[in-house]
Parts: structure tokens; sequence; C-alpha cells
């Protein structure tokens, strides 16, 4: 691939392969069993869910795709430094709950294989307070409904212990 990617694109498995295989190549490997084995690399870790898909699992955002690459070490060799200049998934570990009701929570997690770079640092803990606040908000707005759930889960308790009349 000679073009540039952008934060938030996406990536087909075939130029995903490609940008892997560029980076990893065994002696004497030509350029198709490179990609080969690099397509077979990302499939695989897709299904283990180490690489999360987009698109029905055909393509991956270009922040995941190289964050993951990114963690990754081929024959003993650290794909770290061969994906600099790649824009990074957001690098940040941890989960979020909030808890609605004692019967229903929202969990947010989001987590990624390694530290961002200093310079990364504010825009990482910046995109970080907006998805929390982004998660405060869906709060507040699905709270008035779990309330309502709720009620009407009561009733519905109330109304099954209620005698029943049987006409005949």
């Amino acid at each position: 691939m000679t073009r540039e990617l952008e934060r938030g694109e996406l990536i087909a498995i075939a130029d995903a392969a490609e940008l892997l295989a560029d980076r990893w190549r065994r002696n004497g490997d030509d350029n198709r069993s490179a990609k080969d084995r690099a397509r077979k690399r990302i499939v695989a870790a897709a299904k283990k869910g180490e690489l999360p898909s987009a698109g029905e699992g055909k393509c991956f955002l270009v922040e995941k795709f190289v964050g993951w690459a990114r963690s990754l070490t081929l024959d003993g060799v650290s794909m770290n430094d061969k994906f600099k200049g790649f824009p990074a998934d957001i690098v940040i570990s941890g989960t979020a709950t909030v808890k609605m009701t004692a019967e229903f929570s929202m969990v947010r997690q989001v987590s990624a294989p390694e530290v961002p770079a200093p310079s990364e640092w504010a825009d990482a803990l910046k995109r970080a307070n907006q998805e929390w606040a982004e998660c405060q908000r869906e709060n507040e707005r699905l709270r008035p409904l779990a309330a309502c759930y709720e009620d009407i889960c009561k009733n519905n308790q109330r109304a099954a212990q209620k005698q029943r009349c049987v006409e005949k």
C-alpha cells in the first residue's frame, strides 16, 4: 500500500495482510507466501477476538489493526518499531461500570496492548474523558427507562400473584 492511512479509516483484510507481509518477511519468501501467512495470522486473531473487526469481519479500523500489529512479536522480532508513523489505537486499559439499578448495569471497556508515546498521552486522555462523558450521558438517558421497566416488572409480579376468577 502506498497511500496514507487515516485514523477511523477501514482497511480490508487483503490490504492489512499486505502491510503486515511487507514488515514480516522470511528469507526466501515470495510476495504471495508472505501475504498468505500474514492474512492467516490476521484472520486467526480476528476469530480469537484479539483483533476487533468491522464490516462483517472483512475489514478493520486502521488504528485497531496497527495497535494489534504493534503488539506482535513475529519470528523473534517486535513489530512495534515497524509500524511507526501509522495512526495508533487509544491505549488506555480499564473498565468503567455504571450501575443503573440492582438488575441493570452498563459496562464499557477500553483496552489496548501497549503504552502510548508521551506525545500521544494528551490526546489519549482527552479521548478517554470524552468517552467517559459519553457513558455518563448514556447512563442518564437510560435511567428513566430502567425505572419504568422496574415498575412494569413489579406490576406484573403483583398481577401474577392475584387469584384468578374462572367462569364456568
